[in-house]
């Protein structure tokens, strides 16, 4: 693989739009598939606010069932709440642990907005610093190309204007473990347009681009498969909240209840366990 590592990519209309404005021809878009690699699908989780959990539910039935070989050979995307069901498709990963890190942030601040979306921010970017490090160390050395990762970044006071953090184009690990120590915080003020860049004094630097809802509307005018890094080279597929049932829009919004989300969790791995006909055929 040399221009995309660990099939792990977040999805922003933003990269595509801008890629579009800047590139002679649409093919150009695109990374380009290496003759080594020998992906089979490009799996995309839509944006669903409090659904995160549900999310990582049925990402928990998918690493129960499947072979890491099988796993591998797939490009996990998500934006927003969809990020956290990519994190975990990572090979090193226990979903269960998702539960257990939203625990830990709800135990350390009030169960409010802004101390769940601060909180489940800094465990990410903690969980990515401790824990992606320790068990890529040697494969990034190894490789020396590009990484790919996607940090959630929630705008508290307008949710639809949240963003997302790429962190790409490093040389070494320390210069990934930089970018996530400098980059921090939340984004109070962002636009649906807003683009920010951070430049680094060395190689790597930072893209804030908006998620979420506008992915999500782009997506559904001009097709999803438009916006996946290798285009149609590769089937698409597109896990929403409703792929296995219709669920209850109130419960978009109830972040700070840590039941709820518990429950979300359990609901969103025996959905996708009655669905295992429709699994086999996203996966397969």
């Amino acid at each position: 693989m040399k221009e995309i590592s660990f099939n792990i990519f977040v999805l922003s209309y933003i990269y595509f739009i801008k890629n579009f404005f800047t590139s002679k021809s649409i093919e150009k878009i695109y990374l380009k598939l290496d003759e080594n690699d020998d992906y089979k699908k490009q799996i995309f989780f839509e944006c669903g606010g409090g659904y995160w959990s549900y999310y990582c539910g049925i990402m928990k039935f998918i690493k129960e069932k499947y072979s890491n070989n099988i796993l591998n050979k797939i490009v996990w995307l998500g934006t927003s709440a969809g990020i956290y069901p990519v994190i975990n498709a990572m090979k090193h990963f226990n979903p269960n642990k998702s539960m257990s890190v939203m625990k830990d942030g709800l135990n350390e601040v009030p169960q409010t907005w802004y101390g769940l979306i601060y909180r489940s921010n800094n465990l990410i970017k903690k969980y990515c610093h401790d824990n992606y490090l320790n068990n890529y160390e040697n494969e990034i050395i190894s490789y020396k190309n590009n990484l790919f990762i996607g940090i959630l970044n929630l705008n508290i006071i307008c949710p639809i204007f949240s963003s997302v953090t790429f962190y790409y184009n490093f040389d070494n690990i320390n210069e990934f473990t930089e970018s996530c120590l400098i980059s921090h915080g939340i984004p109070f003020i962002t636009g649906p347009l807003k683009n920010t860049f951070v430049k680094h004094p060395k190689k790597w630097y930072i893209i804030r681009t908006d998620a979420g809802i506008l992915t999500l509307l782009f997506g559904l005018i001009f097709g999803y498969e438009l916006f996946m890094p290798y285009g149609k080279q590769v089937p698409s597929y597109v896990i929403s909240v409703n792929s296995f049932r219709k669920l209850n829009f109130s419960w978009l919004w109830i972040w700070p209840n840590l039941d709820h989300h518990e429950k979300m969790y359990k609901l969103g791995y025996e959905d996708a366990k009655a669905n295992e006909t429709k699994i086999d055929q996203i996966i397969l």
